[in-house]
């Protein structure tokens, strides 16, 4: 029985291990393409420059990988280790691919009407920085809930993960768009010429409970043709982040009720109010998340 349990245990670690190797090579992977496609010496600006900024985008990038990748260990855990690691880079290089894709969607959708470049390497604003980071890990939980979905085959696989981050990237992209209709202030003017993080908190954290409420929806996907379990994933979605617009609005004066939430965010950039606001968003959008699983 003791021998039974230590054998398990070996092969349990030299499976671990080895896929461990194979998430740490994706990182990398992630970090080099991250250094090459962005307009900013990052090494320079991390360590002479000391640009916060920057780190905040780039730590993003590095966490956001992780989420979108792991979810490549999906479906390939009881595969022999060199058929699991051999599936899961493909994945996980297409998974990297797609987040760097869509940092520039976001960029450009989101972000519209400056430079993102400017903002972070010159002005080292972390108002925008916060933005784009939360952006940045929305869309790693949105690739992660695309890869932990059924597929037919590993080729449908590939395919049904490009498919459902298109579907992901519009809803946030569109979510983005509603932030900026529902909120009473100018999103962009607070971020480019205030520098304001606490708009960038409350942004951000509504962005990241968005990805969490799209993934709640993608998760256990791929059981019925893929026509229809589109349409059931865009139901969920909208289901799932209408109710998140709602209590966004509402849960922070229940909560933080007594602060003049508006205040403290557009005029006094409030990062001590922000961060709270941002947290409870996520909080509620994990909630949902789970209400409206599969």
């Amino acid at each position: 029985m003791l021998n039974a349990t230590i054998t398990s245990m070996i092969q349990l670690l030299a499976r671990t291990g080895s896929l461990l190797i194979v998430g740490l090579l994706l990182i990398y992977l992630a970090k080099r393409l991250f250094q090459s496609s962005i307009a900013l010496p990052s090494h320079a600006e991390l360590s002479h420059k000391d640009n916060p900024a920057l780190s905040t985008l780039f730590s993003a990038f590095l966490l956001a990988t992780g989420i979108a990748a792991s979810g490549s260990f999906f479906g390939h855990w009881q595969d022999p280790i060199a058929s699991a690691a051999l599936k899961m880079l493909p994945e996980g290089l297409l998974a990297i691919v797609l987040l760097r894709a869509s940092i520039w969607i976001n960029d450009y959708s989101i972000l519209s009407d400056f430079s993102i470049t400017k903002e972070i390497g010159e002005d080292r604003n972390l108002g925008v920085s916060i933005t784009v980071a939360a952006s940045t890990l929305a869309s790693g939980m949105i690739i992660n809930g695309a890869l932990t979905g059924y597929s037919p085959n590993y080729a449908a696989g590939l395919r049904d993960l490009v498919v459902y981050w298109t579907l992901g990237q519009s809803l946030l992209v569109v979510a983005g768009m509603v932030f900026r209709r529902i909120k009473q202030y100018d999103v962009h003017r607070l971020l480019e010429y205030d520098d304001n993080p606490a708009v960038g908190w409350s942004f951000g954290g509504y962005l990241v409970g968005i990805g969490i409420v799209v993934r709640g929806a993608t998760i256990g996907s791929g059981l019925s043709t893929l026509v229809n379990e589109l349409w059931h994933t865009v139901l969920l979605s909208l289901i799932g982040c209408t109710l998140l617009t709602v209590l966004h609005q509402t849960a922070p004066r229940i909560i933080l009720s007594g602060i003049d939430l508006r205040e403290e965010v557009e005029m006094n950039r409030n990062t001590a109010v922000g961060i709270p606001m941002a947290c409870l968003t996520i909080a509620l959008a994990i909630f949902i998340a789970e209400l409206i699983k599969r």
